[in-house]
């Protein structure tokens, strides 16, 4: 499921929304979603 997540949104909304504090949407995604699964 988070698989699933980090494809649509990571690819799809992230390439639209550009960067965020000098990191890809993709790379600022990753370590909350990481810490939502703990």
């Amino acid at each position: 499921m988070i698989a699933l997540y980090f494809v649509t949104i990571g690819v799809i909304i992230g390439s639209r929304i550009g960067e965020m504090g000098g990191f890809s949407f993709l790379q600022w995604m990753v370590p909350g979603m990481v810490m939502m699964s703990v």
